[in-house]
């Protein structure tokens, strides 16, 4: 075998160890990249959970449950306005009572 034509294979295989080596860090690196867009999706998942903590905190409130929180208010309004004519209703009783009471201690003093 000439010089030449050893020097052409040591070439083909330092090339060939040189595309081995150069596969193994493509692989390496996308390895990295996926690791990466892990960290990039979990980084972005915690942003958003804090997103909605901060708003929560701000008074936000999702559609559905400003709907609950609506309808929860409206029954506790109709709860106090009967609870109010239910006082009221009382309180005439009681002042009655007392008017009767007094007009009956009056007769009875007489």
């Amino acid at each position: 075998m000439s010089p030449a034509e050893k020097d052409t294979i040591y070439e083909i295989k330092g090339s060939n160890t040189q595309s081995t080596a150069l596969t193994h860090k493509i692989h390496h690196m996308e390895e990295n990249v996926l690791k990466l867009d892990e960290m990039l999706y979990s980084a972005d998942f915690e942003i958003q959970c804090l997103e909605r903590k901060v708003a929560r905190a701000s008074g936000e409130r999702s559609n559905l449950e400003s709907k609950e929180l609506k309808e929860k208010m409206m029954d506790l309004e109709k709860e106090h306005a009967d609870r109010k004519s239910e006082e009221t209703l009382v309180i005439s009783q009681v002042y009655t009572f007392f008017s009767l009471l007094c007009f009956h201690s009056q007769n009875h003093e007489d």
